[in-house]
């Protein structure tokens, strides 16, 4: 609201855990970062947000964080912006949701909505014979905990379905019409991680791949191993650069891709999530080649 005391909390300048206080000076911001990016409906608050601070919360009195500092105003005094949470937990869940389908298709789509200012997650669809249906979770459910845990946010149910081994059985307990029930999702089909890894590698470069021992090429090298190319994806970074079935990927920038472990690893890393240019390395009819990989 607007005029409510806030408190931002970050790293500023180093600092850790710095405090600053101030109050909401207006909402439904919109900055502009460059002429190519900007932020819409931003929190303005004339808390002390310095560099460091980004990332971190920005909380009312009551201890609930409302927002996520992102940006100061260069050159103004007591001009800071904050994602709200919400849009921020709308993000996390699209996220959170695209990564756990990938594992398993649970058929369950969240929503959330408000109950004096508190978030609930409410069940907005369930797909017929999924995972979700036979547990017997329907639409308008409001779910209020996963294993025991409570939940506030759609993204913690999807961080859950994450987090579950194949024959994990996620306990839920849900409100329909004024009760309260306890059902069970059962996890027997979840993908095995290089599976998921594999999916990850053909969705962000365009690429199946295998593992392969490298002894089994006619040239000496240092390398262990490599990642056998079997598919490649059209209109993809991989076509980009021209690799091919049957190229043997030795390697991303300074890191060998041996394992579906070591290409989740790079994947992860931030060169990679911040879309920088990426060498990599490949065997190709007893040839080494190198090039780099530009990220769409």
């Amino acid at each position: 609201m607007l005029g409510e005391t806030v408190i931002a909390i970050g790293n500023a300048y180093g600092y850790a855990d710095t405090i600053t206080r101030g109050i909401i000076s207006a909402l439904h911001r919109r900055v502009e970062v460059n002429t190519n990016q900007f932020y819409e409906n931003l929190i303005q608050t004339d808390a002390s947000i310095n560099p460091g601070n980004s990332g971190g919360p920005l909380i009312n009195i009551q201890g609930d964080a409302i927002g996520v500092n992102v940006a100061v105003r260069v050159g103004a005094q007591s001009i800071g912006f904050a994602i709200p949470m919400d849009r921020a937990m709308a993000v996390a869940k699209e996220i959170l949701m695209n990564r756990s389908q990938q594992r398993i298709d649970v058929g369950l789509n969240l929503a959330v909505t408000f109950q004096e200012r508190s978030p609930r997650v409410t069940v907005a669809d369930v797909s017929r014979n999924s995972l979700a249906s036979n547990a017997g979770l329907k639409k308008d459910d409001v779910i209020t905990h996963v294993n025991g845990d409570a939940i506030g946010w759609p993204a913690f149910v999807y961080q859950q379905l994450l987090q579950s081994q194949r024959g994990d059985k996620i306990e839920v307990t849900v409100e329909r019409t004024g009760t309260s029930r306890v059902l069970y999702l059962s996890m027997q089909d979840i993908l095995p991680k290089d599976d998921v890894l594999s999916i990850r590698a053909w969705e962000e470069i365009g690429i199946r791949v295998e593992p392969i021992k490298f002894k089994a090429v006619n040239k000496q090298n240092n390398y262990r191993g490599g990642l056998k190319i079997t598919a490649v994806k059209a209109a993809s970074p991989a076509t980009e650069e021209g690799l091919r079935t049957g190229d043997i990927l030795l390697g991303l920038h300074k890191w060998e891709t041996v394992t579906f472990e070591n290409l989740n690893y790079v994947l992860n890393t931030e060169m990679f999530q911040t879309r920088k240019p990426m060498p990599f390395y490949i065997y190709r009819n007893e040839d080494f080649l190198y090039g780099e990989l530009f990220q769409q």
